[in-house]
């Protein structure tokens, strides 16, 4: 009777893990359960002499461990991936506004403010001494200064975001390395009473997937009990040998330690917004400059060279302090009267003369590489 009450009870429990794994197929990070069995110990036949024959009686059978269906390795490879995952996904996040400032598919971004002053320049060609022409010269001039000034202010926005970004990854990896080493002492308490907390290690593991998220995580597990390690380059953030955390920090200029120490952020969110903030962004807002400083010099060279209707030369278009794209606007003569325009190449042939409004126009088709010495 005791040897089928045993069969009985081990298939019960076969299927209260059964029940417990369906009810657990939507949970997010659950690990699929299996309940093994072996026999019970036999002992021998009863008689007077016990001359260890094959004569032995079985007892059944018996559940030894209730065991998680998970694999170690393809943990590992889950959590690198889910790093460069959440890497590039960082930094498209950060690029889809920056994607939308430029806009040139559309037709509504840089390039378009650049045709269009080019346009108002070629149009006074025609008209030298309309003041509707030059009117829409100085309108198109307008135009794109703010157009570069927007941009740079968006940039600024972008970096700013960034950071902030940054700060409060910073604060959730350091949230999940406290609760992660929580779960140790838990998990090692549960171990040393004999029981199995499986799902307690699955709630471990699912912060572990999270924080990988973040950066370059490493888990190590020591040879005897449950507890994990977690590193982030050569520094770890959770130490299982003392049930303690260091705090992860990255400052200013990029650089990340873990209690003190650097640590090296290689990927994650972490890195792609890291990236962003001191590379991508700063690039972007170089190029900006340097295009302004260029259209500055280029078109203020050749204004000079020409004369407005009241015939004085020697006059700037924009503001020449004015060399990057948060600061370029027009230069104070020509913000005050249209007239100071030089559409001329000489007082002789004000007010009808446009040639040095056509060596304006030209300059669009000037080849200059951006941030060319």
């Amino acid at each position: 009777l005791n040897t089928a009450f045993s069969g009985l009870s081990a298939q019960r429990r076969l299927l209260d893990n059964t029940s417990h794994n369906i009810a657990n197929v939507a949970t997010p990070g659950y690990s699929r359960q299996r309940v093994e069995i072996q026999a019970s110990p036999a002992f021998p036949w009863p008689g007077l002499s016990r001359p260890g024959g094959p004569g032995q009686i079985g007892t059944g059978v018996e559940p030894i461990a209730h065991v998680r269906l998970r694999d170690q390795f393809a943990d590992n490879q889950f959590r690198a991936a889910t790093s460069s995952y959440g890497q590039h996904e960082a930094r498209a996040d950060m690029l889809q506004p920056i994607d939308q400032l430029v806009d040139e598919p559309d037709g509504t971004g840089l390039s378009k403010v650049l045709q269009e002053f080019w346009a108002g320049w070629q149009a006074l060609t025609n008209q030298p001494d309309s003041a509707a022409s030059r009117e829409a010269v100085r309108r198109a001039g307008e135009a794109l200064g703010s157009g570069l000034n927007d941009m740079s202010a968006q940039l600024t926005t972008a970096e700013a975001e960034a950071d902030q970004r940054i700060a409060l990854h910073v604060q959730r990896t350091n949230d999940l390395a406290t609760q992660i080493n929580d779960l140790n002492v838990e998990i090692a308490e549960m171990v040393q009473v004999g029981l199995t907390p499986n799902d307690l290690l699955d709630q471990r593991d699912r912060l572990v997937d999270e924080l990988s998220e973040y950066a370059n995580v490493m888990v190590t597990q020591p040879a005897v009990g449950m507890r994990i390690s977690i590193s982030i380059g050569t520094e770890l953030l959770v130490d299982s040998t003392t049930d303690t955390t260091n705090a992860l920090a990255v400052d200013a200029l990029g650089n990340g330690t873990v209690g003190g120490a650097p640590a090296a952020i290689t990927d994650g969110r972490l890195r792609g917004l890291i990236d962003m903030r001191e590379t991508v962004i700063p690039g972007y807002r170089g190029t900006l400059d340097t295009l302004a400083a260029d259209i500055v010099a280029q078109v203020n060279a050749q204004h000079q060279a020409g004369f407005g209707l009241d015939g004085v030369g020697g006059r700037d278009f924009f503001d020449p302090a004015g060399v990057t794209a948060a600061t370029i606007s027009l230069s104070a003569a020509v913000q005050g009267s249209t007239d100071t325009i030089a559409a001329s190449d000489s007082p002789a042939n004000v007010p009808g003369g446009a040639d040095n409004a056509v060596a304006i126009a030209q300059l669009q088709y000037d080849t200059h590489a951006i941030g060319a010495q």
